[in-house]
């Protein structure tokens, strides 16, 4: 088996854990290169899905094709400007697949390999993601003290949207102006506080009663971070 192959088998049962560690693709694939291109198709995934909340406020319902977000030679109504049809393909390129199923809709990508239907593919469904964050809402407690506005601090994690795919998060501690929480995959919750010159963020598998990642801002050390889940007071 070549090198190339040995990469997209170990990427694919990455993307059945839920987890995606770029470093064990290095050998095989440029790490920086995968992770753009991952992080490409992610982004604008949200931005084809952002285009279908607007499409649908406009006409009441779903588009019939992907296309209807975007017509060839037609300006981009719902796309935003600075991806316009490009936004319509991932990271590798190809189109971006779209499909009606079971009374919603379904964005996949087909991933590094372009072959649809397996393990590293790139898949949104509204349903999938209301399942995910209704198993990961709730309080939790963090045992984090490297730094001290998180020292025993209870997180709420609000169903509340605040944009497609963008979730309320409590507390906001100073010098935080707004924090946010997402669900990437299905057992990994992103947590993020903004101020006005950096983002403090935690990265957590789900497990059943707790939230185990780490913890990054800029100019600190990684560190690991536990978030045990807590019966929310009233």
């Amino acid at each position: 088996m070549d090198c190339s192959a040995n990469g997209l088998q170990a990427y694919r049962s990455l993307r059945r854990a839920g987890i995606l560690l770029y470093a064990v693709l290095a050998a095989c694939l440029p790490g920086q290169r995968l992770r753009a291109q991952v992080g490409e198709t992610e982004s604008r995934i949200g931005a084809v899905r952002r285009a279908i909340v607007d499409f649908m406020q406009t006409h009441g319902q779903l588009p019939g094709s992907i296309e209807d977000l975007c017509k060839e030679g037609s300006p981009c109504r719902f796309m935003p400007i600075s991806q316009d049809r490009g936004g319509l393909r991932d990271g590798w390129g190809r189109p971006i697949l779209y499909r009606q199923v079971e009374g919603e809709y379904e964005l996949r990508s087909t991933g590094p390999d372009g072959n649809r239907g397996n393990a590293d593919d790139l898949v949104f469904r509204p349903s999938w993601e209301h399942a995910r964050v209704e198993a990961s809402q709730g309080c939790y407690v963090t045992d984090f003290a490297q730094w001290q506005e998180f020292r025993g601090a209870v997180l709420i994690l609000d169903t509340t949207m605040l944009a497609p795919g963008v979730f309320a998060l409590r507390p906001v501690p100073k010098p935080y102006s707004s924090g946010v929480w997402q669900v990437p995959t299905e057992d990994s919750v992103l947590l993020a506080w903004a101020e006005v010159h950096s983002i403090a963020r935690f990265r957590f598998q789900r497990l059943a009663d707790s939230l185990v990642g780490t913890a990054d801002r800029p100019k600190t050390r990684t560190s690991r971070v536990v978030a045990r889940r807590i019966a929310c007071q009233d």
